[in-house]
């Protein structure tokens, strides 16, 4: 209901916006050329001015109505409770007309003879179609289009996949100048037996990440559902920890199976040489001889699995300064673009 309002409120925004916009240019025509004003002008500016007021306050009231609605949510699914989320209405509300302006496209490049602008509209109307009939088939699905509980994760492209499969999340946002796109992005192990499960398309776009029999990426699309992506993530990870299974806090779509598999064995080693130590502390003064000679056979073989994996655990950290060194020296690419591209033009002016 919430989502509804919201829509609803941006659209009367844009709406009122339009009114005030149009019922301006009269003023300023009589402001510039001193043409008169039709009658009314006023009266229609203020009317819009105030219906925009009103739903610009009406949608931070709903914003305010959906945050104390994802904290008492998030409070439950914290406490246990299943997590669901069903498919939103903007899918349909963005790709409904924009299939049809392609069709439409396409109909008026044939009519006038421009065979190449026709072709094209009718490959953009042909992706159209594809993408939708694949989110059609996860919103006609039975149940909800993603469900969470402590057993695991169920969404509409891959499946329910257990949470013990799963050794890392991370919530990837893309802001462009118009939208802003949210994707969770789950490590799983095994990761191709439930991307079996996916349409053609996305089995296509996804291979390469789930590759293998090892731990791979699979993409979650947030923006689809009627719920925040930051409440998805969040509940997601909530879950997630009740579990006591290998979790990576810091994992990244980006690293390859071998990597994730050293970095888990890192936690483990850690986590067996921290118990280790609290049995150490927990001696007795006086304890028998027995029970220190097996501790001190358990610390000899920590040490020697310690030591073997000392070769994969530098290798990652090599991968990572890598990855580190490459990202620094993209951005520094990319930040002499820019610059470029503002100085050079203003230098040009200047010179003529």
């Amino acid at each position: 209901m919430l989502e509804l309002g919201r829509l609803v409120m941006w659209a009367a925004a844009v709406v009122a916006g339009l009114g005030v916009l149009v019922n301006t240019m009269p003023w300023l025509a009589w402001r510039r050329d001193g043409i008169a004003m039709p009658p009314g002008t006023e009266a229609r500016w203020l009317a819009f001015a105030l219906a925009l007021g009103a739903a610009m306050a009406a949608l931070h009231w709903i914003r305010g109505m959906e945050r104390a609605r994802n904290a008492e949510e998030l409070r439950a699914v914290r406490g246990g409770r299943a997590f669901e989320a069903q498919a939103g209405m903007g899918w349909f509300l963005l790709m409904v007309p924009l299939a049809a302006l392609f069709a439409f496209g396409a109909w008026a490049a044939a009519y006038k003879g421009d065979w190449g602008l026709a072709l094209g509209s009718l490959g953009l109307l042909a992706l159209i179609v594809l993408l939708g009939g694949e989110i059609v088939r996860q919103v006609l699905r039975p149940g909800p289009m993603l469900r969470m509980d402590d057993h695991g994760i169920d969404h509409a492209l891959y499946g329910a996949i257990p949470w013990s499969e799963v050794v890392g999340m991370d919530l990837q946002v893309f802001r462009s100048r118009y939208s802003t796109h949210h994707t969770l992005m789950l490590g799983v192990r095994g990761a191709a037996r439930y991307l079996r499960n996916a349409p053609p398309l996305t089995r296509w776009l996804k291979s390469r990440r789930a590759r293998g029999g090892g731990v791979g990426a699979l993409a979650l699309p947030l923006d689809f559902l009627a719920k925040d992506a930051e409440l998805v993530y969040e509940a997601a990870r909530a879950l997630r920890t009740r579990l006591d299974a290998p979790f990576l806090e810091h994992w990244s779509s980006r690293m390859d199976a071998r990597e994730v598999e050293t970095l888990l064995r890192m936690r483990n080693l850690a986590e067996e040489s921290g118990r280790i130590v609290e049995e150490l502390r927990a001696l007795p003064a006086e304890d028998d001889p027995a029970s220190l000679a097996e501790l001190d056979l358990r610390l000899r073989a920590h040490h020697d699995r310690h030591a073997a994996a000392m070769p994969e655990i530098r290798m990652v950290m090599e991968k990572r300064a890598q990855r580190m060194k490459r990202d620094t020296r993209v951005a520094w690419i990319l930040l002499a673009v820019l610059i470029v591209a503002i100085v050079l033009p203003l230098a040009l002016r200047l010179l003529k």
